[in-house]
């Protein structure tokens, strides 16, 4: 249940969810929603003093979230001047008129060659399924290189648009998933939410086992997940 709250004179929308965690973890989601996981013990009297000691937190991430929603791939009308982000960089559409369709960017510019304009989007997200499989592919082989598998199977890769993570490892089909939109953001981001992945394969949980494994193998990944917070386009 969603419910509304006041702190000095402002307004802000918040949910409880209940899970076997120790501390309060909150986070800003794409409508401006903070979203509390705690545990069933953990009194709404002492979310709400959690919330409150956080108050700048909270404004400088729904302050993002506001901003990125301008990048967000359904919110654009996909006209030449436009900014999107692609790989972790703002990037100014520029349409060109062609014969031949096809896609291409630089340090500054996302070129989209096309007579047909009323499909330009259309035309982005099929280099985007491109792009995802290629670059998601090679991190993959990169990452796995640190892993010995043994007799086990190397996980399948699966990409697709995902609402509201990054990724996911499912131990039953050996499927790392990764939301496509991670395109959007840096590659060391898109390798921070792989490796991620990658350890899930021997640790099910964010138990000290996890963290241990991932600073061995990642030793810059909180920087990283800061950097990828700092991107979110979810």
């Amino acid at each position: 249940m969603i419910k509304d709250l006041e702190i000095d004179g402002k307004h802000y929308r918040y949910e409880i969810v209940r899970k076997r965690i120790k501390n309060i973890i909150a986070r800003v989601d794409s409508n401006s929603i903070i979203r509390v996981s705690a545990s069933r013990w953990v009194a709404e009297y002492e979310i709400i003093n959690f919330l409150t000691r956080h108050v700048d937190w909270m404004d400088k991430s729904i302050n993002q979230k506001e901003k990125r929603k301008k990048f967000q791939f359904e919110n654009l009308k996909w006209v030449d001047g436009e900014v999107v982000q692609l790989l972790g960089k703002e990037r100014r559409l520029s349409i060109v008129d062609s014969d031949i369709e096809k896609v291409d960017l630089d340090e500054s510019f996302l070129y989209i060659y096309t007579q047909n304009h009323s499909n330009i989007k259309k035309q982005l997200e099929n280099w985007m399924d491109q792009e995802c499989a290629e670059r998601f592919g090679q991190i993959m082989e990169k990452t796995s290189l640190v892993f010995t598998m043994g007799d086990r199977q190397i996980p399948r890769l699966k990409i697709k648009k995902l609402k509201t993570f990054w990724g996911s490892y499912s131990k039953k089909t050996n499927t790392i998933t990764l939301n496509k939109l991670l395109i959007t953001t840096d590659p060391k981001c898109i390798e921070y939410v792989m490796m991620h992945e990658w350890i899930h394969t021997i640790h099910y949980d964010h138990k000290a086992g996890f963290h241990k494994m991932f600073q061995e193998l990642m030793p810059d990944y909180k920087a990283r997940r800061k950097e990828l917070e700092a991107q979110s386009i979810l």
